[in-house]
């Protein structure tokens, strides 16, 4: 397996960015959905996770919130901004629409998705989801952020929410859902 690393002005301080060739093709870890991004040159990630068939890199666990509804954009946008205490940014990326730097974590928005229910979870009902990455994949951290948003997300009152660990375990849920 070849890497390259990749320098993205968007992407800087969000996340290693790499690209991984083999003889299967070529992956930008940049725009893998967040659940899917690999560990790549051989390193082993401080968190434990589920080895990722063939490319040698574990999955990392990452905690969402998912949304709905997932519009007006904008207030959407606006609203995951304030909850989150940073100013989110456009990124050029697959699927991730906007993101901002927390110092320590990254959030990433992802204004539509195409995940289906799973262990229970009904996340087909809802528009749009972010994503809570800590830098030092501190799990403890990462939750008490996602919390946080969720619930400043929550106390805007237009917003139906769930909180999920690693699209497995759902932690909490705000408004007429689950």
């Amino acid at each position: 397996m070849n890497t390259e690393k990749v320098d993205h002005p968007q992407l800087r301080g969000f996340q290693n960015v790499h690209r991984l060739e083999g003889d299967w093709g070529v992956i930008d870890v940049a725009s893998a959905p967040p659940v899917v991004r690999l560990a790549v040159a051989g390193q082993e990630p401080p968190v434990s996770g589920t080895t990722f068939g063939g490319f040698g890199g574990s999955v990392s666990e990452y905690h969402y919130v998912f949304v709905l509804p997932g519009s007006p954009r904008e207030r959407l946008v606006g609203d995951i901004s304030v909850a989150c205490g940073a100013a989110l940014g456009p990124v050029d990326s697959e699927f991730v629409d906007y993101a901002a730097n927390l110092g320590y974590a990254a959030v990433e928005v992802e204004l539509s998705h195409e995940y289906e229910e799973d262990h229970g979870i009904p996340f087909d009902r809802y528009d749009s989801l972010l994503t809570v990455r800590d830098f030092d994949s501190d799990l403890d951290r990462q939750e008490a952020t996602a919390r946080r948003i969720f619930d400043n997300l929550s106390a805007v009152g237009r917003y139906e929410l769930i909180l999920v660990r690693d699209l497995q375990r759902l932690l909490a849920s705000s408004g007429p859902g689950p």
